[in-house]
């Protein structure tokens, strides 16, 4: 069995169900009314394929930044879930500056995104629809699905464990390419100690040489 850890930042506008959605998928529980001031912590350890992983999930709180991405967040997390209502076209918009701002944040590196629509019990009062959820995937790139927090537990599962599975893949190559590059590092490093080893050494043997060339011409000249 392998080990990973990973940190997941949950984003979003005010009253799409960021904290409904973190606390389905933990606990499997639903909890109508969230009142939080601060971005909560939460620890899980979710078993997976062959893996056992430790995830740390950031809960934010929007109220004090309207749902903008704080710089402190983004360097944190190693994958995110942004949330936004489907019966709230604002929300959409701001899900969808969000993954640009990610995306032009961590430009030097993929970075695992997952786009979830909220709140699919309340159909008859959509807003936005599923055809633009995955426009906008397609355009970033990132896993897109629609849930209900407060219908099934079910859904936000399946959501959230395809993302896990991702997240976790994407980790694991970016370790394998570190470890290359240190390798690789450590080859050039070693090749070049020993071109430079040779080097110095076909000097002194050259400057022995002369030494010896001198030291003769020197007793010649005596004698």
């Amino acid at each position: 069995m392998r080990m990973s850890s990973l940190r997941l930042a949950i984003l979003g506008d005010g009253k799409v169900g960021k904290s409904a959605v973190t606390v389905r998928f933990l606990t499997k529980r639903f909890i109508g009314e969230y009142c939080s001031s601060i971005d909560l912590l939460y620890r899980s350890t979710i078993r997976q394929d062959d893996t056992i992983t430790d995830v740390e999930v950031l809960d934010t709180c929007t109220k004090n930044s309207n749902g903008s991405l704080d710089e402190s967040r983004i360097s944190w997390a190693d994958a995110f879930v942004i949330v936004y209502s489907i019966c709230n076209r604002r929300s959409f918009y701001t899900a969808r500056a969000l993954i640009d701002s990610i995306n032009k944040s961590r430009a030097s590196a993929y970075v695992p995104v997952l786009l979830l629509g909220n709140m699919t019990d309340l159909e008859h009062r959509r807003e936005v629809g599923v055809e633009e959820g995955h426009e906008v995937a397609l355009e970033y790139g990132c896993q897109y699905y629609e849930v209900s927090a407060a219908e099934s537990a079910l859904s936000v599962s399946i959501a959230f464990q395809a993302f896990l599975r991702e997240a976790r893949i994407v980790q694991q190559q970016r370790t394998t390419l570190f470890k290359r590059r240190r390798s690789s590092l450590g080859s050039v490093s070693k090749k070049l100690g020993a071109m430079f080893g040779k080097s110095s050494s076909s000097k002194d043997s050259s400057g022995d040489a002369d030494k010896k060339k001198q030291t003769t011409d020197s007793a010649e000249k005596k004698s």
